[in-house]
Formats: C-alpha cells, sequence, structure tokens
C-alpha cells in the first residue's frame, strides 16, 4: 500500500486534455446554420428569450410540418476521437411532438438520430426526444400556455464520439416534428442557443463509479477486513481503481481495487478495530490519453463505523433448507411424524407462514390429519470447544388457533435431552406476520460433539402448522487483543481538595491473547497526565487488581477524570467501545457549614453561581452544621434533583431562601417535557431541607409538578413561598399536582405561610405502609386548583389549620374536594379554613373518609366556613364517611343547590 498525504476532502491533482471548439452558433451575427422544412414551418431569430447574448433560434410546431435546423457547412473533426455536442434548449412542445437531434458523419448524405446513449445531461430524454415532459416543473408541463421565461433554458451535452470521432464531414440538426398532426396546441415551441461543437484528441468522460452490495456503510458489526465493491464502467476502459480512506486514528492510506469479475472491481480495507471510523473514496482512472478520473463521492464519503455486535458476532454454520433436506440432519423414527420440507404456504387456512423467513423454502409440522402428534428433526453434531460463548438463532412462525408446542433441546453428555427453549400456543395472528427470532445461549454445554433438536407437538386440530428457517450457530466477537477499563475505584465520592488523591481503578482482559503488558492513559480535567504502564500476566476474562494510576492534588471545585487502556502487548487494541471509563466529582475545602450564596455574577469561595452547582457541592462534600444559602435576586431556569446528603440532621438543615427575603425576586422555574421529567425540584430521599421566600415554577401545561417527594423524604419544610403552575389545569391528573408525593412521604411535612397556585391538586401526598406524622399545613392561601386542595393518605394527626382555598371556578369539573384526608389516623386537626369550591355535579367542601382517630383523642373538625356549589343534589359541604371517632363543632357551611350540608 502507498501512503498519501490527504485529508478527508482528498485533493487530487491531475492533467487534463482540453477541448477545440470546432463549431459555435450564437445567433448573434451571420447565421452559421440553416433553417428547412417540409411545409410551411420554419427557424426564426428570436430576441425575447437568450441563454446568452441577445438572441436565440426558434420554431414553432406546424400542423403537419418537420422543420429542420441544420449546420450550414460541414466541419472538421480529422484526428480528433473525442467530439461533443453542447446546446441551451427550452423545448416547449407538447408529449405527442418530437424534438429530436441527428448528425451526420458525411456531410449530410445520411444521418443518425441521437439516443439515451449518447446523451449526458439531467433532462428525460424520453424516446430518444425532448419534450416539455423533459423538464416538467421547470417547463411547466400542465399549462400548454405559459410562455417560456430565460429562468427555463437548460444546457444538454451528448457524446457523440462514436459516430463524428475523426470525421471530416460532420454536421448536427435539429429536428422539429409535429408528432399527431394537430400543431402545437398553444405550445409556444422549441429554441436554441448556443450551439457547440467540441473536440479533444482523448475521450473526456470519466468513468462511472457506483458501489454493489452489500456496501459498507454507516454502523457494522463484524470484526474483519471490509470488502468493498465497485461497478466502474468507462468507453476506453478502467486503467486504475482504488479506495482513499482515513481513520479515526489518523491512519491515511490507499489501498487497490482489482477487477472480480466484468465491471466489478474490489479492494480491501482492514479491520481496524471497533469504536473507529473509516471514510473512504473510490477513485477510478480510465485508459484514456486523458486519463479521466472519477472520485466518488464527489462530496463527502462514505463512512464505516465499527461496533461490537450485540448476540451473535459471526456464524460458523448455517441452514436455511434451500437445497432439499440437508444431508447432515436427521428425520428420527422415534417419533409418530416428520418435519416437511416447503416453499411458499402450507396449503391449510388460517395456519402456516406464507413463505420462507429467507430464500423460498422452510421447515414445518403439518397439522392436517396429524392431531397431537410429535416431530423431531435432529441437527448435525458441532464442536463448540472453538467457539467463544457459542449460541444458536433461528426463526419460528406459529400461526394457528390450536397452535401447539415447539421445543428446541440439546443432548448432553449422560445422553439425556434438555430443554433449552420452549414456546407454545398461536404467536402470530395472520400468515402474512412475520417470522419471529429465538437466540438461545448453548455456551453451557460446550464440547466437540454437541447436537441439537427441534421437537415440534401438533394442537388438537389442523391448524397447528408451525415453521422453522434460517438456522444459524455462531458465537461472540473474540478478539486476539482486547482490555479495556472496568471501574473506577477513586474518586466515587467526598474528596478533599489540596491533598494527594489516589486515582485507582482496574481493567480486564476481553481478548483471546494474556496481556503481558499495556498502557493505562488518563487526563484530569481535559490535561493529559503522564501514563501508567502495567506489566504482568493477565489471562481472557481475568481483572487486573486496585491499580493506582497518579496521585494529582485537586484545588475545591467539579473536577473530571478520564481513563482508557490502550497498547496491550505492545499492538493496536481492536476495540475502542470497552477501552475507557471518567467520572466527575467534586473536590472540597472541607465540609459545608454556615452561610452561603447563590449568585451568577458573584466570586469567593462561599458563592456557588446556580443552584445545580450549590447542589453538587453538597452531594459531594456534605454538611457538618446548618447550611444557608442566599439566593441572588433573579431567575433561575434549572431542574433540581436532590438526592440524600451526608451529615443532615434535624440540627444541620439546609435552607434554600431569598436574600431579599421577597419571595417575588428569586424565581426558580423549569419547563418538562415529559412524565420522566415532571418536576423543578425532586426530593430523591433528601430530607432537612428548606426552601424560603422563593417563587417555585412548573411552566409546562401538562407536565406540572413543581415538587415531588420520593423515597421517604421527610422533614421538608416550604415557607413564605410561593408554589405554582404558569397555566391553569384543564383537568384532574396527578402530572399537575403543585406538590406530589405518593407511597413513600416520611415524617415532618411542612407548607406553611405560602402561596399555591393553579395545579390540578395543590398537595398530593400519600404516606408509606406506616402513617406518616407531622404534617402540617397552615396559614396558606391556595388559589386556582381544579380539582382538589389539599389530598392527604396514611397520614397520621394531620394538622390543616387557617388556609384559604379556592377552586378555579372558570373550569368545570365533576366532583371537588377542597379537603379530602383518606385513611388517616391519629387525632387529625383540620380547623379555620375557608374553603370555596367551583360550581360542580358533586362538590365536597371537606370530605374525611375511611379514616379511624384515636378514641382518647378524636379528629377535630372545627371553625371552618365552607361554600360549595352544586349543579344537582350530589355532594355536601362536610362529609364524614366510614370514618370513626372525629368531632365536628363550630363550622359554617353554607350550601348552593340541593345537597346536604
Amino acid at each position: 500500500m502507498k501512503s498519501l498525504l490527504l485529508t478527508l476532502s482528498l485533493l487530487i491533482t491531475t492533467m487534463l486534455f482540453s477541448q477545440s471548439v470546432l463549431f459555435q452558433e450564437d445567433f448573434e451575427g451571420t447565421l452559421k446554420m440553416t433553417s428547412s422544412s417540409s411545409g410551411a414551418g420554419n427557424w426564426v431569430v428570436n430576441t425575447r428569450l437568450q441563454s446568452q447574448g441577445l438572441k436565440s433560434d426558434s420554431a414553432t410546431v406546424t400542423q403537419g410540418d418537420t422543420t429542420y435546423l441544420t449546420i450550414t457547412s460541414a466541419v472538421d473533426a480529422t484526428g480528433l476521437t473525442s467530439v461533443y455536442l453542447q446546446f441551451s434548449q427550452i423545448a416547449k412542445v407538447e408529449f405527442f411532438d418530437k424534438c429530436i437531434v441527428e448528425v451526420s458523419a458525411n456531410g449530410g448524405s445520411t444521418w443518425t438520430r441521437l439516443t439515451s446513449n449518447e446523451y449526458l445531461g439531467a433532462g428525460l430524454f424520453l424516446n430518444n426526444s425532448f419534450t416539455v415532459g423533459s423538464y416538467p416543473i421547470e417547463w411547466q408541463a400542465s399549462n400548454p400556455f405559459a410562455q417560456p421565461q430565460n429562468s427555463w433554458w437548460k444546457t444538454e451535452l451528448f457524446n457523440i464520439s462514436a459516430i463524428a470521432g475523426n470525421s471530416a464531414n460532420v454536421k448536427v440538426r435539429f429536428v422539429l416534428i409535429d408528432g399527431n398532426n394537430n400543431g402545437s396546441m398553444g405550445h409556444a415551441g422549441w429554441f436554441l442557443d448556443d450551439v457547440k461543437l467540441m473536440g479533444a484528441l482523448s475521450e473526456l468522460t470519466p468513468p462511472s463509479v457506483s458501489l454493489l452490495w452489500p456496501s459498507h456503510l454507516d454502523t457494522v458489526t463484524q470484526g474483519a477486513d471490509y470488502q468493498i465493491k465497485a461497478k466502474i464502467t468507462d468507453f476506453s476502459g478502467v486503467d486504475t481503481a482504488m479506495i482513499a480512506y482515513v481513520t479515526s486514528t489518523g491512519i491515511v492510506d490507499t489501498v487497490a481495487m482489482h477487477a472480480i469479475a466484468t465491471d466489478t472491481f474490489q479492494g480491501t480495507i482492514p479491520f481496524i478495530g471497533f469504536d473507529r471510523i473509516i471514510d473512504y473514496k473510490i477513485i477510478a482512472v480510465d485508459q484514456s490519453p486523458a486519463a479521466n478520473m472519477t472520485i466518488d463521492p464527489d462530496n463527502g464519503y462514505y463512512r464505516i463505523v465499527a461496533k461490537p455486535a450485540q448476540g451473535m458476532g459471526f456464524v460458523a454454520y448455517q441452514q436455511g433448507f434451500e437445497n432439499g433436506f440437508p444431508s447432515d440432519w436427521m428425520q428420527v423414527n422415534y417419533d409418530n411424524m416428520d418435519w416437511t420440507r416447503n416453499t411458499g404456504a402450507t396449503g391449510s387456512p388460517s395456519t402456516g407462514p406464507l413463505g420462507a423467513y429467507e430464500g423460498s423454502y422452510y421447515m414445518y409440522t403439518k397439522g392436517i390429519n396429524n392431531n397431537n402428534k410429535t416431530a423431531v428433526i435432529e441437527t448435525p453434531q458441532f464442536d463448540l470447544d472453538s467457539i467463544y460463548e457459542p449460541m444458536v438463532s433461528f426463526r419460528y412462525h406459529m400461526y394457528g388457533a390450536t397452535m401447539g408446542e415447539l421445543h428446541f433441546e440439546v443432548l448432553t453428555t449422560n445422553g439425556v435431552w434438555v430443554d433449552l427453549w420452549s414456546i407454545a400456543g398461536e404467536q402470530q395472528t395472520s400468515s402474512g406476520d412475520s417470522w419471529r427470532e429465538a437466540v438461545v445461549d448453548v455456551s453451557a454445554y460446550q464440547s466437540d460433539t454437541t447436537k441439537f433438536r427441534f421437537r415440534g407437538v401438533t394442537g388438537s386440530n389442523y391448524k397447528s402448522d408451525m415453521a422453522i428457517d434460517d438456522f444459524k450457530l455462531g458465537g461472540s466477537y473474540l478478539l486476539v487483543t482486547d482490555i479495556g477499563v472496568d471501574q473506577i475505584l477513586n474518586p466515587t465520592s467526598v474528596v478533599m481538595a489540596n491533598t494527594p488523591m489516589p486515582v485507582q481503578l482496574t481493567f480486564s482482559n476481553f481478548g483471546s491473547d494474556v496481556i503481558t503488558s499495556a498502557s493505562i492513559g488518563w487526563a484530569l480535567d481535559g490535561v493529559p497526565q503522564t501514563p501508567y504502564s502495567y506489566t504482568g500476566s493477565l489471562a481472557h476474562g481475568a481483572q487486573t487488581p486496585s491499580i493506582t494510576i497518579g496521585n494529582p492534588t485537586l484545588t475545591s471545585g467539579t473536577h473530571t477524570i478520564k481513563t482508557w487502556t490502550e497498547n496491550p502487548n505492545g499492538i493496536a487494541d481492536l476495540n475502542f467501545y470497552n477501552d475507557s471509563m471518567e467520572v466527575n466529582f467534586y473536590a472540597c475545602d472541607n465540609l459545608l457549614s454556615g452561610i452561603y450564596t447563590i449568585d451568577p455574577n458573584g466570586s469567593g469561595a462561599t458563592n456557588y453561581h446556580s443552584f445545580t452547582e450549590a447542589l453538587l457541592a453538597l452531594s459531594q462534600c456534605g454538611v457538618d452544621g446548618p447550611v444557608t444559602f442566599n439566593v441572588a435576586s433573579g431567575v433561575y431556569n434549572e431542574q433540581l434533583s436532590i438526592l440524600p446528603i451526608n451529615g443532615t440532621s434535624a440540627t444541620n438543615t439546609v435552607t434554600f431562601k431569598a436574600a431579599s427575603g421577597d419571595s417575588s425576586t428569586v424565581i426558580l422555574k423549569y419547563d418538562a417535557s415529559g412524565a420522566a421529567d415532571n418536576y423543578v425540584v425532586k426530593l430523591d430521599g433528601a430530607s432537612y431541607i428548606t426552601f424560603k421566600d422563593m417563587s417555585i415554577v412548573a411552566e409546562n401545561s401538562v407536565y406540572a409538578r413543581v415538587f415531588v417527594l420520593d423515597n421517604y423524604v421527610h422533614d421538608l419544610s416550604i415557607t413564605n413561598s410561593v408554589v405554582k403552575s404558569e397555566l391553569l389545569s384543564a383537568n384532574n391528573s396527578d402530572n399537575k399536582a403543585l406538590v406530589f408525593g405518593i407511597d413513600s412521604v416520611g415524617d415532618n411535612i411542612y407548607i406553611q405561610n405560602s402561596r399555591l397556585v393553579n395545579g390540578s391538586y395543590a398537595v398530593y401526598l400519600e404516606g408509606g405502609a406506616v402513617a406518616s406524622n407531622g404534617w402540617n399545613f397552615t396559614n396558606n392561601r391556595i388559589d386556582g386548583y381544579y380539582y382538589s386542595g389539599v389530598y392527604l393518605k396514611n397520614a397520621n394527626s394531620a394538622v390543616i389549620s387557617n388556609n384559604y382555598m379556592r377552586a378555579d371556578t372558570t373550569s368545570t369539573v365533576s366532583e371537588h374536594k377542597g379537603i379530602y384526608l383518606l385513611e388517616n389516623s391519629g387525632s387529625a386537626v383540620v380547623s379555620n379554613n375557608e374553603v370555596y369550591s367551583k360550581l360542580t355535579a358533586k362538590p365536597y367542601g371537606i370530605r374525611i373518609s375511611d379514616c379511624s382517630f384515636d378514641v382518647n383523642t378524636p379528629a377535630s373538625i372545627y371553625n371552618n366556613m365552607v361554600q360549595t356549589h352544586s349543579t344537582n343534589n350530589a355532594g355536601c359541604g362536610i362529609l364524614i364517611h366510614n370514618t370513626e371517632n372525629c368531632n365536628l363543632y363550630y363550622n359554617t357551611v353554607h350550601v348552593v343547590g340541593n345537597a346536604s350540608l
């Protein structure tokens, strides 16, 4: 192979033979072409349209007439083997008329009509003629009366070398024919300009190149050299064909392509490993003196991206039943029916496939007259010892209402057949449904004499034609040299700044050769570090013990370490896919304690530029005292996911609060895109957290949760804040609950002195298997909710007091629950609340259902003012349902409509 200095754009300089203009007619001066006709038609110089200059020539279809425009004096092309005709045209003639071009090599004595063999233009040259259909869009084929414009001109090119090459008396004529004897039918005619005959000592048409299947494009999963095939044709023959390629690892090279059949060439790009990119072009040079060259593709490149296959990486044996029943398979004599080889449908209605999965033939169990019978075929013996991670795949089709069972089994070394895979019943819903694939791991049965069998059991009637096809035995790729980092052991969590930190990892040998040496490269924050040199003896599948590759001293802040393996046994690793691993972490000066700021424009060791940056410090460093973040005024477009923070406790709390003390000055908001990110703040097990003096806003109209509480969050306080969905809810979906936690909310949830705006529910919380304590909702204003203001399930001694609740009165809902306690216990208090429902069929101002309160200190429902508005007789102001030990007193209830108080 010859190395080239080239880039991806592949610049190649060649010598081009010049062309001579033998004849040119631009219709600007004395005419060099003559008009003639079989009737009254005529070519006339036109000044309205021109492709260049000021004039062109034109003729209109005349009824029953043929009109000619001919080069007046013959052109001498002696000694020129390559002759081309070029002209500009607009052929605004109907489909049945014809604009044809003819060439004479003997001064006009005889004429040869040009065909698609000579045509090199871009138009539709149907029936070897031009019409309005040659460029139907540009020439407005659907409108016969459209007047041609200068933007309509098209340049055409014909290679007339075979007719006019080396001829001394060349003439060309343009022939306009009324093909159906009805004249122009409103069409403007044929317009010609800038007619040229050009000649050269050599033919100037470059080779034609097209990739042949299988073309290696985009992602491939094979671990072998790439055979690139192309069809390359040229009038003078192909002199040279090659592939030029560049790899993502910096290799730049060419490989020759050789003829393997007529006009078919093949070249081999070597496999350089997985997770590499190869960009390549095909270069072809013809045998003409001009050495015409084609680079394919002209722009861009073909690309190969190699990634290891998931599942079967290579096929060692394949059987598709195409050439009769395979001689190495066996129809056994210990069953009571045979498998049948078939093509097309099985012939029985409502069962079996329409045809084979691949090819034409497959095997099936014929259900007709074979009810509840067993058919067995055995495979040949296979040597699995030589296959890495052996597996079997096959296709199956099981359509039929009384479909039976299909089993794939292995013969063990002690002579017992063991079921490896089975399926029963109808798997497809029609004969035309796609075949399904089964992939079976057979690595537990590796030997040099492993045999398999298919056992089919038919059903209770004929609708049990089950079929198999495309049996393959293969394995995973096992490369010779393939190592990769398994795990970064350190850093993983808290890292202290200004102290040497060991970087520790393990790597494994995924290849077949024993690894005795390798290099471990690594980078800290994108800066390459000194590689670590490994020596030892690492067998296939083995993992190294912990290796320390460096001991950097870090400044406080965020950092990234990336590690990778290279040069196993001093040669290239053939699989980049598993080589590298990286970790992001935070280096702490010390554990957090005290007062910090969040200010995008701030600076200093105690300032963070975003909530996200502050949370990273909390998650990496933890706390050893109370922590408060004073947040600078501004709008923060962030989504917060807070995991448990090391060191937090009832004393060591974490508080986020507006530095100004005004909730309108700090706005944290997020526009969710779907169910997976439906939150502004998610507390995922994080506890002892307070949000104070802030506005937290969900912007999406469908996914509008603001706070989500997961994994037994406890000790959460939201005070003096605004919790808001930007838009009114249009339904009762909990996707729009402002504060949401289901099945796993812990103790001590406080929402106090805050405003909750819009949402389907303002608060939707459910305790876990054990009722949660200390839920307190006091002194809040809850406006614009759609379905329920406060919904609490499985809470113990919840307190809901001094809240003002007014539902969204602009929308309609079938049911409304202002305060709803379900399956609560203890000594709940619901007091001093104002609850105003919307107009609805079933309104409940306060509903207490299925609760078991304490017999000694019952629940208290008192001093509440409730107004409901019912459209029928359902609902009521306060409902106590299936509940015991509940005191109800000093409440004011106003029911509009006929519902109960």
